[in-house]
């Protein structure tokens, strides 16, 4: 299987599971279906990172808040008890059908948040 067709499966896997995990009303206090949506993807990539042993467990926390001109938006954390190190998750998660727009990293970074 080509790299582009195992991306576009993967794509399709991952869809799938945020719209099953998903399925219901949002969460309280979120009246947004897609910023819900969003913490099930965040979710997904805790648990694939800690699959992955790059982090033992990680907590969806959703925040969003405007600090002078600019916004700062959080969407999950983790925190390391042995090096006392904090890491933030921040996702850019919007729910396509079709293909995958490949993307930079720098672009989304200095994206402004939503």
């Amino acid at each position: 299987m080509a790299e582009d067709d195992k991306l576009i499966e993967f794509h399709k896997q991952l869809q799938s599971e945020i719209i099953e995990r998903a399925f219901g009303e949002p969460a309280p206090g979120h009246d947004d279906e897609g910023e819900f949506k969003e913490n099930v993807f965040t979710q997904l990539w805790i648990e694939y990172l800690a699959d992955a042993g790059v982090i033992d467990e990680g907590v969806v926390c959703y925040y969003r808040r405007k600090v002078g001109s600019a916004f700062v938006k959080v969407n999950g954390y983790y925190v390391d008890d042995e090096t006392r190190r904090l890491d933030l998750f921040t996702s850019m998660y919007r729910h396509t059908e079709g293909a995958i727009v490949k993307c930079c990293g720098r672009r989304l970074i200095k994206r402004p948040a939503p």
